[in-house]
């Protein structure tokens, strides 16, 4: 039997700020994500921290203010979901006066200041967001010493992906560079924020013939698929994921390694994080990195 011709998309619309504030629809990306959390089988799995180590003169007030502004900017790292009647919404907090967690092990000698650190990655790494409590943005900055800080900052990955996670780096490395006095405040206003990407989508999607032509293809498509698609490992498969994972060190032989420097280097100018030495932008073009 074949399948039923894949239909067209229609082409997409310009996307719009949304007509109403207040409680937002979900995407469906968010929706997601959001019913793996009902489940409550998840844990931490999708708590994404990021954990940087910055060496050279910090300024901590301009940090701070560089994390409250690119709050300001973005709804969604200040945003909770809450049940409305029967269904999900985007409720987006105001914005707050501190984002910033400081804790001082400068006065432990070094080993004690590192395990202290390290101790607070690890409670990072295991924190479960309360995704109707919230908040789903953490920040935390370790000081180790004078010139040794570490930087932890963790979203939800409901409110946070790999992409976004670059323009959120981008952004703060500006903001801190303008709070800093080392350079203008240069960023332009937000002009749409995610809750305006989902309500246009679902108007996208739900208006006119586009679901009814999709749904009948997909479902076709679909049909017999497993429930479950098991992979052959050297162990059963648990009831219940446990998200443990591990880490497996090997080294490259050196031929190789160093065909991925030579290619490395005719390719772009990487992007990568420079930790604030100077009080720069934290992130830009061809810079080399000194987190570790």
């Amino acid at each position: 039997m074949r399948s039923p011709p894949r239909p067209a998309t229609r082409p997409r619309r310009r996307r719009y700020a949304r007509a109403q504030s207040g409680p937002a629809e979900l995407s469906f990306a968010q929706e997601r994500l959001w019913f793996l959390e009902q489940l409550g089988t998840v844990g931490a799995a999708y708590h994404v921290p990021l954990a940087f180590r910055i060496r050279g003169p910090l300024a901590a007030p301009a940090l701070e203010a560089a994390l409250v502004q690119l709050l300001q900017r973005h709804e969604m790292l200040r945003t909770r979901f809450a049940i409305d009647g029967e269904q999900p919404r985007q409720i987006v907090d105001p914005a707050p006066h501190a984002v910033l967690e400081f804790e001082d092990f400068s006065a432990l000698d070094p080993a004690q200041a590192r395990a202290r650190a390290d101790a607070l990655l690890q409670a990072q790494a295991h924190h479960r967001t309360d995704l109707e409590r919230g908040p789903l943005f953490r920040a935390r900055l370790a000081r180790l010493s004078a010139d040794e800080h570490v930087l932890i900052l963790a979203a939800h990955h409901i409110a946070a992906d790999g992409w976004s996670h670059t323009v959120m780096l981008d952004e703060l490395g500006a903001l801190y560079a303008a709070h800093a006095g080392a350079a203008a405040d240069s960023l332009p206003p937000a002009r749409l924020q995610y809750a305006d990407y989902a309500a246009w989508q679902r108007q996208w999607l739900q208006e006119g013939p586009l679901l009814a032509q999709q749904l009948p293809y997909w479902t076709a498509q679909l049909a017999g698929a497993p429930e479950l698609v098991a992979l052959p490992t050297d162990r059963p498969r648990p009831d219940v994921a446990s998200f443990r994972g591990g880490i497996h060190r090997f080294q490259l032989p050196a031929a190789l390694r160093g065909g991925c420097r030579r290619s490395r280097a005719s390719a772009a100018p990487p992007r990568s994080w420079c930790c604030w030495p100077d009080s720069r932008p934290c992130w830009r073009a061809g810079a080399a990195a000194t987190t570790s």
